[in-house]
């Protein structure tokens, strides 16, 4: 092969990258700015709290007896995770490895929900509860849409994607779920075939801003998620200035954190909510 020949192959490739971006940028609405989409509770002046799996601190995380007891606390939203159980069941879950939580070394995927739910889930304090994980159904099941829900999403094909969807349309949940998932081609599939649910883009850290600028209007997340930590003032000031703060979600935040989130500007906060968390007034008014 000749030195033309290996030099036209890179060349020829980036022309059609470039090609079939625009194609993809044309055909999903251009650049630009995306028509904000809310949550149906709204939240008036107040920014909108997230319990981080559920309140972790009192009840096991995770679980529906996390979210009722969130609710009891005053928030009107919820961060859980979702992973696959052995038998396909999409189940509430953080771990990859069943061994903190349920005290077996057992991969999650490699259990049954007939399985899973042989073994309570294990409090923060090493006691084991009654309540065992529940499945996505079951949670929306018991909620009816009266919580919000932040779903990290640990898994992420189109296939995923689809089943997810049909559980939220089932739940007529679409207004209450923000589906959340680190993989970009995950929220361009959900906005293009399901525009109607909200999804939030994780990692959206401080020197990514350049990305969401790239991608094309219609497929843009509704939400935009990252650590409070991986923020800083220049990042602070771009969300300013494209009027994104109320879709940025910061999570990572904790007593020690949380008034530095508030006076910074942030909306939509996901608290690890703890103990010194009980007679702060900077919170519990918030959650009335």
């Amino acid at each position: 092969m000749t030195a033309k020949k290996i030099i036209r192959i890179p060349f020829y490739f980036l022309l059609t990258s470039i090609l079939l971006y625009f194609i993809l940028v044309f055909c999903f609405g251009g650049l630009g700015k995306k028509t904000p989409v809310f949550t149906s509770a709204g939240n008036g002046d107040k920014p909108l709290l997230f319990a981080h799996r559920g309140i972790s601190l009192y009840y096991p995380e995770n679980s529906r007896e996390g979210v009722v007891g969130a609710k009891l606390h005053g928030f009107k939203a919820s961060e859980v995770d979702i992973r696959r159980s052995a038998d396909d069941q999409q189940i509430i879950f953080h771990d990859e490895n069943c061994e903190r939580l349920l005290g077996i070394n057992q991969e999650i995927d490699s259990l049954t929900l007939y399985d899973l739910k042989k073994h309570p889930i294990v409090l923060h304090n090493g006691l084991t509860s009654a309540a065992v994980a529940p499945t996505v159904d079951e949670l929306l099941a018991s909620q009816k849409g009266n919580m919000i829900f932040y779903f990290d999403m640990k898994f992420s094909s189109f296939k995923d994607a689809d089943e997810i969807v049909a559980l939220i349309k089932k739940h007529k949940c679409e207004r209450s779920v923000i589906l959340t998932n680190w993989d970009a081609l995950f929220i361009f599939y959900v906005e293009a075939k399901y525009p109607e649910i909200m999804t939030g883009l994780e990692g959206f850290d401080a020197g990514k801003e350049w990305g969401y600028m790239l991608m094309p209007k219609n497929l843009k997340p509704d939400f935009l998620s990252g650590f409070y930590s991986h923020t800083n003032a220049e990042h602070i000031a771009w969300l300013k200035a494209h009027e994104l703060m109320d879709s940025k979600i910061v999570y990572g935040v904790d007593s020690t954190n949380y008034d530095p989130a508030l006076k910074a500007g942030f909306r939509n906060i996901i608290i690890d909510y703890d103990s010194a968390m009980n007679d702060d007034t900077r919170i519990t008014n918030l959650l009335k």
